[in-house]
Parts: C-alpha cells; structure tokens; sequence
C-alpha cells in the first residue's frame, strides 16, 4: 500500500540514522511507542527525527507500514588500504579538492520534500549568515547549493 509519500532513512553519525520524511502525526507517535525513550530524538531546529542504529531496519518496516516509499543508505565503509590512498592523494594536492562536491548540494538533495527542504535552508541560513556571526564562504556555498537546486 504505497501512498506515495516520500521518506529516507540515512546514516548521518556513529550510532544514528537520520529519519527524513513530511510531518506525520501517527508516524510520529507509532515511532515513540515502539522505539521506547532513549532509542530516539528530535531535532527541532531542524525538524529531523534521529533513530539508533539498531532500530534501522524497524524504522525502514514502519515507514512501509504508514504507505511511504523508502529510500535507505548504509554508512559508507572505507577499508585501510582506500583511506592511505585517500591521504596520499591529499598531500599531494596544492590548490585544494580537485572533485570538490559542495556537502549542501548533496544534503538538499537526499530530502525528498520540498517544504522541509527550504525550512532547513531557512534554519540554516539563520545560523551561517555573517550577520548572525556565521562566516560569508559558508554562506556563499549554502547559497550556491540552493541556488542549483532552485533556479
């Protein structure tokens, strides 16, 4: 039963994932019943709901269960032998990354909705302008990325 909502579950740091879906009433309440205090958290800066690690594959059953298509990702492994590989390339560069990837293009895109995707923006923004005490380069890259994605 699809209602073609959209929902990712994404890793996001050691031990959590990061829940990225509209604003669901039941989902929410269904999430605190079964994940139990503590297995959770809220974000309302952000409006993001984080989930322990072990519940993962409870969150990706219970997003199905409430009709949305989920996209999941793993974290990304690296193996010793990649990393060294990594680091030598990076002392040998001068001018900075060659394949520099701006890091809000990437997290704009992996929110499927378009109103929590500019609350973000806007919460962000909030927090990286100059004027706010923010530096103008990390600025300038947020709005860079917004800018791809709302042309």
């Amino acid at each position: 039963m699809s209602t073609g909502y959209q929902a990712g579950v994404y890793y996001d740091h050691p031990g959590w994932f990061r829940l990225s879906c509209r604003y669901d009433p039941w989902l929410q309440g269904d999430l605190k019943e079964q994940f139990g205090l503590g297995n959770y958290k809220y974000d309302p800066e952000l409006k993001m709901w984080y989930i322990r690690e072990p519940y993962k594959k409870a969150m990706v059953d219970l997003l199905g269960k409430h009709g949305y298509d989920v996209e999941f990702e793993e974290q990304q492994k690296n193996n010793s032998n990649g990393r060294q590989k990594e680091q030598k390339e990076q002392k040998q560069q001068v001018s900075g990354p060659r394949n520099y990837q701006n890091p809000w293009s990437s997290i704009f895109a992996r929110i499927p909705d378009g109103v929590l995707r500019h609350k973000l923006y806007r919460s962000v923004t909030l927090i990286l302008h100059p004027d706010k005490g923010g530096s103008e380069e990390a600025m300038k890259e947020l709005n860079e990325a917004w800018s791809k994605l709302n042309p």
